[in-house]
């Protein structure tokens, strides 16, 4: 049973007491696939009102307890939009964007969203670390990975390893572990050097590598502890990276150089735009496969105005969807224009590839890491995280790479393009305990998979359903999969991919965290959803939480035909003011352009008809 209205008046009454800032309203992330209607938002500006907020929700839940308020904690604390269009402004900060929250499961779901004010945005730096060359900072609740990443380059110092996404809190990334890559690289959890917290009865604690329970529960934490106030992580002295570019047209010739791209570099990433073959040009060598590798040097910055990770297709969409007020995928997946996709895929192909070039640069590691600066709002991302053998690396990822080459070409045939933005690969070693998704043995590194798509590709359910039977019965490989992205279709909760004895360990440590079972029911961060995903049974299907089905097959026409023509109008405007490198690329545009200017004048053809 959720909290009951009465229960409400009662905490609002007692917030207000206490004089706690707060408002009633339907909270959404930012991909708006998580609401929570009629949620009360509280703004706190210090750890005081933590402790007030916190301890009139005990009061109410020790009074009530079978109608118990549940509390998480979101990043953000104002809405801001940035307003700025250029193509690709990898400097332009839009943390206000992006700020209600990063997470796509329904873990930031609860009666209260507590938010943290800008006095929360704020880092320490605590000095070396005695007989180490690494140093300690201090990093609140607030602070965006942006933020720390500039401010640690102003300190002189960097992140072995982050997630490349700049917009998320750094201890709301620590919650499910977080990844970067690096094949010596921890997960961002390995980094924690202890984590000051508030708990269920509003006493501030802090849990140091001297705990006994400090992996388990701190490898990701899941919000289950409390309200986290601060961490403090261990960083580098700073350093550059050397980046160099590989891009390949077919995954044959990709193949043959994994075991030398994923040994012999500090960091690897790669990724696969999704192509799905439609015309000739398609012929002419445009490459689908784009390989990053950084190095650590002591060579000087060749790059000093922007940072250089260069556009991927989802901050192309994104760009074109400030500059057009729509959404460049939503209207061209619409079963009326569905023929436009593969060339808009080529494009976008060909912008990734060309746009950056395979010049090597060196510049700081900050610039190199980050910035992907755009999202969409319509976004699915379902992670694969795979244990492999460092020997084996190589190899194993060639065959994945080979299956979904030909898995698009099959839905290609079939006209379902399941996959919209991108397949992600980066290699890391990874950090055991607990919830954490990136556990490897001493010889062992993760290979983390991203397949991020929009909701309604048609064909993603049977793309998912068949991967997954591919890496179980032909790979022999259970993959895990990220606790904060969406789950790949027929996987439910943690214990459909966790190692059964990990999770055992964390549901034991969390109850000496809470000293005992009694408390740990009562909390008001265990949430039905956290309850449903760590104190469940493999298959069980919570079916008030269970994402809805995918669409199969085809999503049919959302759009009038004199929308889709308006849409088309300005998506050519907008395509035709992209600056490009060549003239290859040109001729790609206007292939793209010629096919929906076809397509728009029998849209406004038969508009005309009918009226």
């Amino acid at each position: 049973m959720g909290m009951s209205t009465i229960t409400r008046d009662a905490l609002l009454a007692k917030l207000s007491e206490k004089k706690i800032s707060w408002q009633r309203k339907r909270w959404k992330n930012y991909m708006e696939d998580v609401q929570q209607p009629n949620a009360i938002i509280v703004q706190v500006k210090n750890n005081d009102d933590v402790q007030k907020v916190i301890q009139a929700i005990k009061e109410m839940n020790d009074a009530n307890p079978e109608s118990k308020i549940t509390l998480r904690a979101a990043a953000g604390w104002k809405d801001e939009p940035g307003s700025t269009w250029c193509c690709f402004p990898w400097k332009q900060k839009q943390k206000n964007t992006y700020n209600e929250s990063f997470s796509f499961s329904q873990g930031a779901r609860a009666d209260v969203i507590l938010r943290f004010d800008e006095s929360f945005h704020t880092l320490k730096n605590l000095g070396p670390i005695e007989g180490s060359d690494d140093y300690l900072v201090q990093v609140n609740a607030g602070v965006q990975i942006a933020q720390l990443a500039d401010w640690l380059r102003k300190q002189k110092l960097s992140l072995p390893t982050v997630s490349m996404i700049a917009w998320v809190t750094a201890v709301g990334l620590l919650a499910n572990g977080g990844h970067g890559t690096g094949k010596k690289q921890p997960a961002f959890s390995g980094l924690i050097e202890s984590m000051t917290i508030c708990d269920m009865n509003g006493e501030i604690r802090t849990i140091t590598r001297d705990d006994k329970d400090f992996t388990t529960l701190c490898a990701a934490h899941a919000g289950m502890l409390g309200v986290v106030l601060n961490v403090t992580l261990r960083v580098n002295k700073a350093f550059n990276l050397e980046e160099t570019i590989r891009n390949y047209h077919d995954v044959e010739t990709m193949n043959e150089d994994l075991d030398d791209l994923t040994d012999n570099n500090d960091y690897f990433t790669l990724m696969r735009i999704p192509t799905y073959p439609s015309s000739v040009i398609e012929e002419r060598s445009i490459d689908k496969w784009h390989v990053r590798l950084w190095n650590k040097t002591d060579k000087k910055r060749t790059a000093y105005k922007s940072a250089p990770y260069a556009a991927d297709a989802s901050s192309l969409s994104q760009e074109l969807q400030v500059q057009i007020g729509d959404s460049v995928q939503d209207f061209l997946l619409d079963a009326g224009l569905q023929h436009l996709f593969p060339a808009y895929m080529l494009l976008t192909a060909a912008v990734i590839t060309k746009t950056r070039g395979t010049d090597a640069r060196v510049d700081y590691e900050n610039h190199i890491t980050h910035y992907q600066v755009g999202f969409p709002k319509s976004l699915r991302d379902v992670s694969y995280f795979i244990p492999v053998n460092k020997a084996e690396a190589g190899e194993i990822l060639g065959k994945i790479a080979k299956k979904v080459d030909d898995m698009l070409l099959e839905a290609a045939e079939q006209d379902e393009y399941p996959l919209t933005y991108a397949m992600y690969v980066r290699y890391l070693k990874g950090t055991s305990g607990g919830l954490s998704a990136t556990a490897t043995g001493d010889d062992q590194r993760i290979l983390a998979i991203d397949m991020v798509t929009h909701p309604d590709a048609p064909g993603i359910q049977r793309f998912e359903e068949e991967l997954l039977a591919y890496f179980n019965d032909e790979l022999g490989i259970k993959p895990r999969h990220h606790p904060g992205k969406n789950f790949p279709t027929g996987v439910y909760n943690y214990a459909d991919f966790l190692d059964a004895d990990a999770l055992d360990e964390y549901r034991d440590a969390l109850t000496r965290w809470y000293k005992n079972e009694e408390s740990l029911a009562n909390s008001p961060f265990i949430t039905p959803y956290m309850n449903d995903m760590v104190f469940t049974p493999p298959g069980y299907k919570p079916e008030a939480l269970v994402e809805p089905s995918l669409k199969e097959p085809l999503p049919g026409q959302k759009h009038t035909d004199e929308e889709r023509a308006r849409f088309l109008d300005k998506l050519v405007k907008a395509i035709r003011d992209l600056p490009l490198a060549d003239d290859h690329l040109n001729e790609i545009r206007d292939n793209f352009i010629e096919e929906c200017n076809t397509m728009k004048n029998r849209l406004s053809e038969d508009t005309l008809a009918l009226s």
